[in-house]
């Protein structure tokens, strides 16, 4: 490993199972002390103690990220025990199955509690501390659900699509501040809570591939930690108000450089980014604006 996240703090939330796991263990091994978040004690205990016994720090805090009070006690023993967080994947999450008519009101609520709710709290004690400490990188799990309507999650759906335009207000509010937030939005990923919503349907072997021509037709399941595995091969756009979608054989998620350089992914393509005295819609200034092109090409000449 690069080792690009030596001496940061990187905390995850629902980091005991999935693909908070894999993160975690990728953050570990790029050099991050890692703060695992869940209610899952047993599995957030053993995932902690695996990490460390690979020499690299780890703790786990037991913590409801739907709690104010839990957040806060948990953000202070990170800070006291790992120092400031430099790196913050908010990426505890639930998936509630059933149509407006068959879910009821308590489930509409805790949809929105834990997969956007949460991402205010955590991300409301840590901002202040990576202030103090000159910056840092946010990353939101949100989805392809943002963008695409699946039958049997509403509100699943529109949590993640809340998720999407909460990390572009948080983006341009923070950037300033060397604060980097972006949305990730994976297609599906073959994970213990994929699994669960599988069992959940009377025919789970139609799912994979209805599911597929929904969303896009180079659709693949991917493994959760397959996914993690590739968070440290990225490049760079000078934007900081960006999502990115994941699909296909390429998975590409964020992990923080400098504070003042956002990541792009190859599932996507480089839009055009202006300098500060040229706007697309202005019509004057005399910046000199970078051409689109696909991002996926320059990261494949990279790394031959």
């Amino acid at each position: 490993m690069s080792e690009r996240l030596k001496n940061k703090t990187a905390i995850v939330t629902g980091g005991a199972r999935g693909l908070g796991k894999a993160c975690a263990e990728l953050f570990a091994q790029e050099g991050a002390a890692v703060a695992i978040l869940d209610i899952d004690v047993a599995r957030g205990e053993a995932l902690a103690a695996k990490i460390s016994a690979t020499g690299a720090t780890a703790m786990f805090v037991a913590c409801d990220v739907t709690a104010s009070a839990d957040v806060k006690a948990a953000v202070r023993q990170v800070q006291q025990a790992l120092g400031a967080p430099n790196v913050l994947f908010n990426n505890a999450g639930i998936a509630i199955v059933g149509g407006v008519e068959e879910i009821s009101e308590e489930q509409w609520d805790l949809q929105y509690a834990v997969n956007v709710k949460s991402m205010f709290l955590v991300s409301r004690e840590v901002l202040p501390l990576m202030r103090e400490a000159g910056g840092g990188s946010i990353i939101n799990m949100a989805s392809e659900s943002a963008f695409v309507g699946f039958p049997m999650h509403p509100a699943y759906c529109s949590s993640k699509a809340a998720v999407v335009h909460l990390s572009r207000s948080m983006a341009v509010r923070y950037a300033p501040e060397k604060i980097r937030v972006n949305s990730l939005c994976p297609g599906t990923i073959n994970t213990e809570l994929y699994q669960e919503f599988l069992s959940q349907q009377p025919d789970p072997d139609a799912i994979p591939a209805g599911a597929g021509a929904v969303a896009s037709s180079r659709h693949r399941r991917a493994r959760g930690h397959r996914v993690g595995c590739r968070l440290s091969r990225v490049g760079r756009v000078e934007v900081h108000d960006r999502h990115a979608t994941v699909s296909g054989r390429r998975h590409h998620l964020p992990l923080t450089r400098g504070p003042a350089e956002p990541v792009s992914f190859v599932a996507m393509h480089r839009p055009r980014v202006h300098t500060d005295d040229q706007h697309p819609r202005s019509g004057s200034g005399t910046g000199t604006a970078r051409s689109a092109r696909p991002l996926a090409a320059r990261i494949r000449r990279r790394h031959r």
